[in-house]
């Protein structure tokens, strides 16, 4: 297998993101060369405890740079813009456009330049300083996380790094096997899924919000609470089990018992009967594609596994 053996990359960037792009570029087999400045990347000097490396790369670094060449270098440099002209993708992080992205794709016909920045090169936003919770917040994440009643709450380990290197070098290579062309059908299957399953997402969070008002809290805390033993298991898991339709569904319910007072065995208790035990998915799937005899036997074997996964969320949530 060739893999990315003919794609030759240089990487310009710092940080977790573009790291990430071209390290998964690597991994596929491309040749990725890292120029770092006259001190190193800066993660080679990083690690989450801040101890003492003792002249050590940090494992970040490693884990980011492993199967990658590295010089020391910067754009204008002479060796440098000699990689970059036998190149066929520069990734690049740097605030302003340091590199000059039109100048070497005019001058290099076919080069893909892929520039990894908080808010873009070009609009209002451009050159805005940013943290790993402002990016979250203004992508809306923050705002379907945790309870109303708490504070913001970010998703840990810079996820937006990770997650935007991985977008990025997706979009690098579509843009290298077909250019424009390719990016833009990416983006046009990615907008009729959206289309196709958007609505179901809609619908299904606003049943959650009506299930809030709908239902009593003082009947799911007396009926699914934390102290409702057997019974609210037992409850949660046949609601599991006639629950329809994807995670699309269950999700905003699971979503909808913690907030009116639910315990977590019950909700343990029902994430695992839907996952396991529903009805509709025995029925429209395993029937049909394995066999009665075999979805039975699957079937019964598993049958008691929410109540154990219920009685032992309850034991440890205490």
């Amino acid at each position: 297998m060739r893999g990315l053996r003919d794609l030759r990359v240089i990487d310009l960037s710092t940080g977790i993101a573009g790291s990430y792009a071209t390290k998964l570029l690597c991994d596929a087999g491309a040749d990725v060369v890292k120029v770092e400045p006259p001190g190193g990347d800066p993660l080679r000097n990083f690690t989450a405890s801040g101890r003492d490396l003792a002249g050590r790369d940090g494992p970040l670094f490693q884990f980011l740079a492993a199967g990658k060449r590295s010089v020391v270098g910067a754009p204008g440099e002479g060796h440098v813009e000699a990689l970059v002209a036998d190149a066929h993708l520069v990734v690049e992080s740097f605030e302003l456009d340091v590199f000059e992205a039109a100048r070497h794709v005019e001058e290099h016909p076919g080069l893909v330049v892929l520039s990894i920045t908080p808010f873009g090169r070009t609009g209002p936003y451009v050159g805005r300083p940013a943290t790993e919770f402002t990016v979250q917040a203004e992508c809306g994440s923050i705002a379907t996380r945790g309870l109303a009643s708490q504070p913001p709450i970010m998703a840990g380990g810079r996820t937006t790094e990770w997650v935007g290197g991985t977008f990025a070098a997706v979009a690098a290579l579509a843009h290298w096997r077909g250019g424009n062309a390719a990016v833009a059908q990416g983006f046009s299957e990615g907008w009729a899924t959206l289309v196709r399953f958007g609505p179901m997402i809609i619908v299904s969070f606003l049943a959650a919000g009506f299930a809030d008002l709908l239902i009593p809290p003082e009947w799911v805390r007396a009926q699914l609470g934390a102290d409702s033993g057997v019974r609210g298991i037992a409850l949660a898991t046949g609601v599991g089990i006639l629950t329809p339709a994807g995670p699309f569904v269950s999700m905003p319910v699971a979503a909808a018992m913690i907030r009116t007072g639910a315990g977590a065995g019950p909700v343990v208790a029902f994430l695992s009967a839907w996952s396991l035990l529903a009805v509709h998915r025995l029925i429209a799937w395993e029937v049909p594609i394995l066999g009665w005899r075999f979805a039975l036997l699957r079937y019964a074997t598993c049958a008691a596994l929410p109540f154990v996964a219920g009685f032992a969320a309850r034991a440890l949530s205490r």
